[in-house]
């Protein structure tokens, strides 16, 4: 996500990520990642939970509307 990003972004095209290792994102410094404290594997948190599951992919989609990255939101 983090090379990439920074190369789409140049290109004009937004985009945002999920972290799950901080320390990794904040070296990387993508435009946008949202950061969780999920277990690793689990990006979008709890197992068979789709409603939990949205709110975290809406979390990161609602990142692509900022401006003033390179920034990792917490979730």
């Amino acid at each position: 996500m983090g090379a990439l990003g920074h190369y789409l972004a140049r290109a004009g095209i937004a985009t945002t990520g999920i972290s799950l290792v901080r320390e990794h994102t904040e070296t990387i410094r993508p435009p946008r990642a949202l950061w969780v404290t999920f277990e690793l594997g689990r990006p979008l948190g709890i197992p068979d939970d789709a409603p939990f599951q949205r709110r975290v992919v809406k979390s990161a989609l609602d990142l692509l509307a900022r401006t003033d990255g390179p920034l990792i939101a917490d979730h």
